[in-house]
């Protein structure tokens, strides 16, 4: 996959997709006062301290792809894989919780008692 369609990949990604993945993998979402900005804290860098990535709030704002761009290719790196490794991770995560979310109810017979 060529560095374009990387890109194409991450913005058909919805920031809840990648929200969800770091999440499953650990990183905490951490407070911030930016409303527009979502900050994640995962791996201990070499200093003791988290290493962090900012989504963005929406995906309106103008620098949203280049936000979830770099965040893709810094968890990438820290798993120590490709972009399109991870991309293809995110897609399968979501598209496992999604089945599991849209699995119909058992049917249950109700049985009333005179």
């Amino acid at each position: 996959m060529m560095v374009a369609s990387v890109q194409q990949s991450v913005d058909k990604l919805s920031i809840e997709d990648v929200e969800k993945y770091l999440s499953a993998k650990g990183w905490s979402k951490v407070a911030t006062p930016n409303p527009h900005a979502l900050v994640y804290a995962g791996p201990e860098d070499i200093y003791g301290e988290p290493i962090t990535v900012v989504l963005p709030a929406s995906k309106m704002l103008y620098d949203a792809s280049d936000r979830l761009t770099q965040t893709i290719h810094t968890v990438a790196k820290i798993e120590g894989r490709s972009a399109v490794q991870l991309l293809s991770s995110i897609a399968r995560l979501n598209r496992f919780s999604g089945a599991i979310m849209k699995r119909p109810a058992k049917r249950r017979k109700l049985t009333v008692n005179p």
